[in-house]
């Protein structure tokens, strides 16, 4: 009579062992990258709303050109510096459907402290739960020095913004906070270069903006290192915009 064959208890608790082992050390990497291509995805649709948003603010205010016309007669640069900041944030924030309004107050930029309790920025939760804050630097100045330049012409101002809100994680920069810059060329995503095309920092990870928009990863954030604008990964790639792209 043939023996029907079969695993032992012993063995097949050791298959289930291994398997749960290789779940264990990939799960989490899989886990990674959906929440990496999650977070590119959601900075993408901030990114659009800002422009169109921003574009509508201007059309809809009959200033196609510049924001010149927003600095009142009579007020000293840092009052108006303040005039534009608030005219410009409250008319954002109405472009962009947002479903809270601070103001200079707290409570719209939770996940950084610093700009949550900042009177310097005007904060706001839009539509889409991404979580903005605004300031002006200077005021407008369209026949500046630098308005020549292909990027950044003349700026004034800056934006940040916390693409997946305050609620969830991981609030780092250059994970789900990144930085703009608002210049004649009107609102653009840092890290922009007029030689490179696209440059990488490692000391400020919301300044590559620019880098997890154009190649669509975050993958400097898996970089130890920086050499003019580039960044070393881990497994010895070199990040550089012209060359490569990506760790893998």
């Amino acid at each position: 009579m043939n023996k029907l064959k079969a695993f032992t208890l012993a063995e097949t608790l050791i298959v289930m062992g291994i398997i749960g082992f290789i779940a264990a050390i990939s799960v989490p990497r899989l886990r990674d990258g959906m929440d990496e291509r999650t977070l590119v995805a959601q900075l993408g649709k901030i990114d659009t709303d800002l422009q169109t948003g921003y574009q509508a603010v201007i059309t809809r205010y009959n200033e196609p050109t510049s924001l010149e016309t927003w600095e009142y007669a009579g007020l000293t640069d840092a009052n108006a510096i303040i005039k534009i900041r608030d005219l410009l944030g409250a008319r954002l924030a109405d472009n962009l459907s947002a479903q809270k309004k601070c103001g200079t107050s707290s409570g719209c930029f939770t996940s950084d402290s610093t700009i949550d309790s900042s009177t310097s920025y005007q904060k706001m939760i839009v539509k889409s739960g991404a979580a903005v804050a605004l300031t002006i630097t200077s005021k407008p100045d369209f026949t500046c020095s630098t308005a020549e330049n292909r990027y950044y012409p003349c700026p004034f101002g800056s934006i940040v913004v916390d693409v997946n809100g305050n609620e969830t994680g991981p609030n780092k920069a250059g994970y789900d906070i990144f930085a703009y810059t608002i210049s004649k060329n009107g609102i653009e995503p840092n890290g922009l270069n007029e030689t490179s095309g696209v440059v990488l920092s490692s000391t400020d990870g919301k300044q590559n903006t620019a880098w997890a928009l154009k190649a669509q990863n975050e993958d400097y954030n898996n970089a130890t290192s920086s050499n003019g604008g580039s960044m070393t990964c881990k497994n010895g790639t070199v990040l550089d915009w012209k060359k490569q792209r990506t760790c893998k």
